[in-house]
């Protein structure tokens, strides 16, 4: 493996035998030295087949894969490292994952539709952004899909448009809301008794509902102080654990895409 390239995107493996039904295993050489490997799952040899397949190469003696070190000992390791075997969430390209990084709306509107495999939006729902130009493009296809099924909204702008704000920070009332919007339109939810939150009178009236939802089906905790702390800008970690507790959720009831 090249010493200034810690992946490898597109690798072709062949043999001159007949593997068939053999399970595949890689062994990684970094500077000359063995790494620990195992992949996302069992790979079987099929004759002429194409497969993705995830390579993780961990630093020797570690729990954390080597390309995301600053993950080892982090609180959130097990949640995050499960997102990042599945392909929800990625990492960043100098081998760090930057757990503590706020996230920006853009960002989670990528994991989100990749979680619930949304797919490819329609164009017209970037069409009606304000904000359009600010879309990266990397982004295009993940926000028309939330926009699409209405998991994330736009912020009222002139002329009748509005704005998405992809470089926005999400707060954790943000979060709260479209995540029980997920949990309604995959397995419904059911009235749920208020919240006893000693911040009640700041979470925003239309993210009330959400919240106690969020709250009541365990996506979303409050602190020990008794606080929700609704504006609180959420880290990439605790966007993680949320989703992953999403994931454990439609896991649960079969629902899964």
């Amino acid at each position: 493996m090249p010493a200034d390239d810690y992946r490898i995107k597109r690798l072709l493996v062949y043999s001159d035998h007949d593997l068939t039904g053999a399970e595949v295993s890689f062994e990684v050489d970094i500077n000359g030295q063995p790494q620990p490997t195992r992949t996302s799952g069992k790979i079987i040899w099929e004759s002429r087949a194409k497969e993705r397949v995830n390579v993780i190469v961990y630093a020797a003696e570690a729990s954390i894969p080597l390309a995301f070190a600053d993950l080892q000992d982090h609180w959130a390791a097990e949640e995050i490292q499960q997102l990042l075997d599945d392909g929800f969430i990625s990492g960043y390209r100098d081998h760090t994952f930057r757990p503590e990084n706020t996230i920006t709306r853009a960002e989670f509107a990528s994991v989100l539709s990749r979680v619930l495999s949304l797919g490819n939006g329609e164009a017209e729902y970037l069409d009606a952004l304000d904000d359009k130009t600010d879309v990266p493009v990397w982004a295009y296809d993940s926000i028309a899909s939330v926009l699409g099924t209405g998991l994330l909204h736009g912020y009222p702008g002139p002329g009748g448009k509005v704005a998405f704000l992809p470089a926005k920070t999400l707060t954790r009332v943000e979060l709260a809301t479209v995540l029980s919007r997920a949990l309604a339109q995959t397995v419904g939810v059911h009235p749920v008794p208020e919240t006893n939150f000693t911040d009640r009178s700041q979470i925003p009236g239309w993210a009330l509902e959400s919240v106690k939802i969020a709250t009541e089906s365990g996506l979303i905790k409050g602190f020990q102080d008794g606080t929700f702390r609704p504006q609180n800008q959420v880290t990439r970690a605790e966007t993680a654990v949320m989703v992953q507790r999403l994931l454990q959720i439609l896991e649960k009831e079969g629902v899964l895409p």
